[in-house]
Parts: structure tokens; C-alpha cells; sequence
């Protein structure tokens, strides 16, 4: 502990398993038989340290241990609690051999009975007691560990399928408010909601829908699992507030129901690793790994949260890739770069395990900064120095990025992987759009020197002076088609793509963007996959890397600016409007790998009047300029294995003039940061 503040921490997390803790049935140890188990003494321990801490018990806690932290004998006793997947198969994973199903009411019994029995020990020690905990987790990284292995829950008992008092039943009537609505939108013929069968999708014609209304019902009974852990903490003397992790960042966005139904009675998270064992598709954080980064932190701020990593490696669990301290470092700082606002090392210190709990053996090391046997590693010296300097520069945490493009969060898009059953019916899928925000138009922006924003299209946090990127597949929510068309009235300048939304959320017939726009029935707009080449901007030989978009019988008054080189058809046009704003068609869907991309994204944000913030003279080297006043920071981020170089101006919004900052030269693997204010220009 001491080490930790000494490396800038204040704040410990700590697990407190329920499987090692209650390991019999109804017998529970807090410290009496095994010393190990003191949760009292570690808490006590940390107040006088002068640290706070966040408690974490559960249910689940995976950490590696046996079960997921649960104890075996739940599932021994009580199999009929187990998770199933559509194929009434028990959902398993390697450290169980089986999950639970969280709203079960035997699991909710047990649940209770293990929350009742620790909740009043961790609340004689919150803040508000004089104590040290300052919030609670409940569960960890949920629906992760269904999501990993094997798929969502179809426990039927949980879900109540066939009752029409079950979950599953009453929320479709409550989004649709009858089975006669649910037959027209499924295109069925159910005679009661009774027969509504999730896990068949063949008794419907778009099984599409039914697979995202599966999923929607699955997040709000997610949020209906925090309220009930929640309740039980708070009824049990629990008076600070609570906190969650989302797994990864492609989760992010899985908890919006329960943001909705809590408010700021949970803060969510998310978790930012780079690499864990010889799987993951990098053994640093590449430029690859920036991008995850800026859009977990752009989606968390979306979400009303300031953007925090509740598990930022520390270390890895396993040996080979090794995690090196320079590595870590340029994690740690591109993070921060990208809008991190709080974060938590997973983990900080390495031990041992109770005997015969862990999958790991009987020692977790992690490749920790403090190892098992409390050796300091060079790790250590990277997590001081990152604490330190936030100590310096405590305002950069109020700073936010400064960005030249606003893109416009295709909240529905994120969560399309969830959905199992493709719809033929789609030109362009939501999961292939959401696949080119990310690997197409924010990789292509940052290596143009564009730094992007993300912003809520139903919101008030758009900037009508700045251009809006609206991704679209071949659907969009009616109510997003009539916010594109009130900013087009405002003058806001919309750049839409990589298709023209001809249909609503329910997949029926939808065209209030086209409408407006004065496109004829005789507009159309298709898809080439096909190797091929574009103009635009005069850029040639643009790449095909995913589908260009070609539209035929575009109206008079819309103005050509980019065509596919072999049909000679526009994928790029724009129509001028009446109070000086533009719509763009960009029918495009790229993923970044030509200088060519750059030079499009680049001629296209200077049609639209932008003059980017930073500038650089190597696109491999990203850029980020955090800002609060007259104070910025810019982060310079070459995350290759070889050094990099490039000259760098920039225009901060408290500066009238561009600034020449001059010639970097930048390790591999490194960040670099430079303080800037009016005196120091």
C-alpha cells in the first residue's frame, strides 16, 4: 500500500469472493479460521495508509479464480440456476464448467444471503463512517463471461418464455403493446404472446429483429440485476456510490439501459487491455489499439460519465508476450491523450492465492509491478512516473480534446455484433458500418491529422459549426432521420455515409432524409464490392477496401464531387442548403490502408471549411491537444517499433494564430507531451 502511494495511487481496488469466503454453504469466514480472509484488517489497514478503496464482492469476480470467484458449491447444489444457451445447452466456460443465470431466483436467494452477510462489515468502513471504502462494484464485467463462452442466457425459468407473466413476454408487450403489433412487426402469425419463442427465429420472416429484440431484452434484464444488487448493498447499510466495468470497449454500450434506469447511482467503466496471452491480435499498444481507446472514451463520455479505466494493465496474466515498461508507459499516456479522465491498475500487486481457489495455481502474479514476493519490478518505476506526472498536471483531467470533425455515435450500430442471424434483407449491415467508423473513418481522420469527436445525435452537445459525420446503413431510427434533417435546417454541414437509410429501426420503408432532399423514385443507390478505383477532390486510384456506393439519377442541384473510375457513377455529392450548410452523400466504406484515404478525408474536411487544430508532417505519428482555458497539453503518440519524426504546428481554441512547435524526434513505442498556454507560446 504504501508503494502504490508512493507511486501517485489513491485509491485500492480489492475483490472479496464470495467462493472463499463462504465455501460451505452457510459457513463464512471473515478473518476468524484463515488470517488471509481479514477483510476488515485490509480495509482498516488502508484508512491508515491514507488510501480509499473500492470494494468489489460480487457475486462474480473472475480474477482467475476456480468459478469465477463463485462458490462450487452453488452450482453443485443448485444446477438448475445454470445458464443455457438457444440450443437448451449449459453455457460453460474453462474455469466452471458452468455459468449462472444472473436473474434466476435461486441465485438471487443465495445472492441475497451472501450480500446480507458482507454489506454491514464493508459499511462500517465507508467514507462517510470515517472509513476508507469509497464505492462498490457490483458483479464484474457482466455479461462478459456469458458473451465469451457460448453466448447470451436462455435460461428458461429466468427468461419466462411460454408465461405470459415471465420477463421476456412482458417486455415485448411493453415495447409493443400487443401480440396483434408484434405479428405486424414480425411478420407472424402468433395467436398469444405465450408462443413468442426467442430461440426460434424461423416461426418469424425478419429474424434480424427478433435476434436485436432478444439482445435489448437481454441488456434491460442486466440493469434489472444491478437494481436488485444494488438494492440489497444500499438496504444493508451501504451509503457510497456504485461503480461497474465493462469488459472491453465493444461492450461499452451493452449497459445503456441500465445508465437509463440508474442515473448517477452507477458510474460504468470500461477495461483497456492490449494484450493477455499469446491470442490477442497485438503485444502492445499499436495505433490499433488507440483507436479502441478514443472511442471506449468518447462512447463512456456519451454515456454522461467522465471516462474511467477500471482495469488498465498493470501487468498481464501471462509471461510471453512479456509487459515491458516502456510499453506501458506509452499505454498509459495515449490513454490519457484520448480523453481518460480515472483509472485503476488490474493489478497492482501479485500473491497467493487460497489454496485451491485460483486457475492460475496458488500464485497470481499478473506480471504485477510488485511481484508475489514483494520484488519491485521495472514496471514499478512506469506506474510511479505516470502517477507523478498526473500530480503535476492535476487540470489535464478537466482538459478536454479538442476535435475538428464531430461524428455522431451510431449507438444502435455498436451493439449489431450481438445479433446472430444476418438479414438478407440489408444492403449494408449495422455491424459493417460500425466496423468502418472505427477501421475506416477514425483511423483515416487521425492519420490526416483530423481528430474526431463523437457526439449524441439527439442531443443538445452538437456543434453547429462544425461538420457531422452521420454513419448509416441501410436503416436508421426515424427519429435520427428527423434530427439529420432539423441540423440540415439549422445550416450544420452533414457528411452521411457510407449508404442512404431507406429504412426506420423496425426495418420498414423510411425516407425522411430522402424526402427531404427531393430525391425522385427513381434514385437509387447500390453497393460495388468489386476491386475497383475512385476520383474525388482530384485524388485518383482511391482504393475500394470495403464497397463504394454508387447512386444513379441524383436531382440537378446536386453537385458531383468524387466518381467510381470504371462506371463513371458518383459515390460523392452534395447538395447545397438555403442557410449555408451542405449535405454530403459520402458513399464510401474504407478501411484504412492508402495515403490515398488520407488525401480524401483531407480534401473533403477543406470543402467543408476546416482547418485542423494540429498538424504534422508524418502520418504515423497521432496527435492529441487536451484543453481547459488557456491551458493545453498536446500528446504526441508514435506507437510503431521504430523511431519516428515529423515537424508539428497547432492552433489551440485560445490562440488566434497557428503555432510552429518544430521538429520531434520520437522513440519507438513513446509519447511525448508538451505544455502550452499563452505565455509559454
Amino acid at each position: 500500500m504504501e508503494l502504490f502511494k508512493e507511486a501517485g495511487g489513491n485509491c485500492l481496488a480489492t475483490y472479496c469472493p464470495w467462493g472463499i469466503h463462504e465455501a460451505v454453504e452457510g459457513v463464512f469466514d471473515f478473518g476468524e479460521k484463515n488470517p488471509q480472509l481479514d477483510l476488515e484488517a485490509f480495509l482498516q489497514t488502508a484508512r491508515e495508509v491514507g488510501l480509499y478503496v473500492v470494494c468489489r464482492p460480487g457475486p462474480y469476480q473472475y480474477s482467475e479464480l476456480v468459478y469465477n470467484g463463485l462458490p462450487l458449491w452453488l452450482g453443485g447444489n443448485y444446477p438448475e440456476i445454470k445458464g443455457i444457451n438457444r440450443r437448451g445447452e449449459f453455457l460453460s466456460d474453462p474455469s466452471s464448467c458452468h455459468q449462472i443465470s444472473y436473474l434466476h431466483p435461486v441465485f438471487l436467494e443465495k445472492t441475497k444471503v451472501w450480500l446480507e452477510k458482507i454489506s454491514p462489515i464493508i459499511a462500517k468502513h465507508t467514507v462517510h463512517k470515517g472509513g476508507a471504502v469509497a464505492f462498490l462494484q457490483p458483479d464484474n464485467e457482466l455479461g462478459g463471461i456469458q458473451l465469451w463462452n457460448g453466448g447470451y442466457d436462455y435460461n428458461p425459468e429466468t427468461m419466462g418464455f411460454g408465461n405470459a407473466h415471465g420477463r421476456y413476454p412482458k417486455f415485448l408487450i411493453k415495447k409493443y403493446t400487443s401480440i396483434e403489433a408484434i405479428n405486424d412487426i414480425y411478420n407472424a402469425s402468433f395467436k398469444d404472446i405465450t408462443e413468442v419463442d426467442p430461440r426460434n427465429t424461423e416461426t418469424v420472416d425478419i429474424p434480424y429483429l427478433m435476434e436485436k429484440d432478444y439482445f435489448e431484452f437481454y441488456c434491460n434484464h442486466m440493469a434489472d440485476y444491478f437494481e436488485f444488487l444494488i438494492d440489497v448493498m444500499e438496504t444493508n447499510g451501504i451509503d457510497v456510490p456504485f461503480v461497474h466495468n465493462s469488459a472491453n470497449p465493444n461492450m461499452n454500450s451493452n449497459f445503456m439501459e441500465t445508465v437509463d434506469r440508474l442515473g448517477d447511482k452507477l458510474l460504468i467503466g470500461s477495461d483497456h487491455y492490449y494484450s493477455l496471452n499469446t491470442h490477442w491480435e497485438q503485444n502492445n499498444p499499436t495505433p490499433q489499439y488507440a483507436v479502441k481507446t478514443l472511442f471506449s472514451n468518447e462512447m463512456l463520455r456519451l454515456m454522461g460519465f467522465p471516462p474511467t479505466i477500471f482495469e488498465l494493465p498493470g501487468g498481464s496474466l501471462s509471461d510471453w508476450p512479456p509487459i515491458t515498461a516502456q510499453d506501458l508507459d506509452a499505454c498509459y499516456l495515449s490513454n490519457i491523450a484520448l480523453g481518460m479522465k480515472g483509472h485503476n491498475y488490474y493489478i497492482f500487486t501479485g500473491g497467493p492465492n487460497v489454496k485451491g481457489t485460483g486457475t492460475t495455481s496458488d500464485i497470481y502474479d499478473f506480471s504485477a509491478p510488485i511481484g508475489p514476493d514483494g520484488e519491485i519490478r521495472p514496471t514499478y518505476q512506469t506506474v510511479k512516473d505516470f502517477g507523478l506526472f498526473l500530480q503535476k498536471n492535476e487540470w489535464v483531467v478537466e482538459a478536454e480534446r479538442e476535435c475538428d470533425l464531430q461524428i455522431a455515435m451510431p449507438w444502435e450500430y455498436t451493439r449489431a455484433k450481438n445479433y446472430d442471424v444476418p438479414c438478407t434483407q440489408l444492403e449494408e449491415s449495422a455491424d459493417s458500418t460500425w466496423t468502418f467508423v472505427r477501421e475506416g473513418l477514425m483511423t483515416t481522420s487521425l492519420c490526416a491529422d483530423i481528430s474526431p469527436a463523437f457526439c449524441n445525435l439527439n442531443s443538445d452537445d452538437i456543434d453547429l459549426g462544425k461538420p457531422l459525420y452521420v454513419p448509416s446503413c441501410s436503416y436508421l431510427e426515424r427519429k435520427s432521420q428527423e434530427q439529420v434533417v432539423e441540423l440540415l435546417k439549422k445550416g450544420v454541414t452533414i457528411i452521411m455515409g457510407p449508404t442512404l437509410p431507406m429504412l426506420d429501426e423496425l426495418f420498414k420503408p423510411c425516407t425522411i432524409i430522402a424526402d427531404y432532399l427531393g430525391l425522385s423514385k427513381e434514385f437509387k443507390i447500390h453497393a460495388n464490392t468489386k476491386p475497383a478505383r475512385a476520383t474525388t477532390g482530384g485524388i485518383s486510384n482511391i482504393m475500394n477496401t470495403g464497397a463504394v456506393y454508387l447512386s444513379e439519377n441524383i436531382p440537378a442541384s446536386a453537385r458531383v464531387l468524387g466518381h467510381d473510375e470504371n462506371s463513371e457513377l458518383p459515390f460523392i455529392w452534395e447538395i447545397p442548403q438555403k442557410n449555408g450548410g451542405r449535405f454530403i452523400m459520402f458513399g464510401m466504406r474504407w478501411f484504412h490502408s492508402m495515403n490515398e484515404h488520407s488525401m480524401m478525408m483531407s480534401s473533403l474536411m477543406a470543402r467543408c471549411g476546416v482547418d485542423t487544430v494540429v498538424k504534422t508532417t508524418n502520418a504515423n505519428v497521432w496527435t492529441a491537444l487536451r484543453t481547459v482555458g488557456d491551458k493545453s497539453m498536446l500528446f504526441i503518440m508514435n506507437l510503431y517499433s521504430s523511431p519516428m519524426e515529423t515537424e508539428i504546428t497547432i492552433r489551440p481554441s485560445w490562440s488566434d494564430s497557428e503555432i510552429e512547435l518544430g521538429h520531434f524526434k520520437l522513440p519507438p513505442m513513446s509519447v511525448e507531451t508538451r505544455l502550452l498556454s499563452p505565455s509559454k507560446s
